[in-house]
């Protein structure tokens, strides 16, 4: 929703996968995945308010006698600044 041509509202989601624990030490990897997302309340041209972001953290290890699977959540809110021109 617009209101007077400068404030509105946009959302954001994101997923990423990867690798944790790499080292030459060991010889496997863990696995990480990441997804998450926010909304966001723009205030002026350039400022900003992250209302909400949701994330979800999962890594998985695996020893030799067991996997260990670890899931976190995250919540945060912000101010966004943009610099330059859109």
């Amino acid at each position: 929703m617009r209101a007077r041509g400068t404030a509105g509202s946009s959302s954001v989601v994101a997923a990423v996968a990867g690798l944790s624990g790499v080292s030459p030490e060991r010889a496997a990897a863990e696995l990480a995945v990441l997804a998450g997302g926010g909304v966001s309340l723009r205030a002026t041209k350039s400022i900003a308010v992250r209302l909400v972001q949701l994330d979800y953290l999962m890594t998985r290890f695996v020893t030799p006698h067991d996997e260990h699977l670890q899931n976190g959540f995250r919540v945060s809110t912000g101010i966004i600044f943009t610099f330059g021109q859109r």
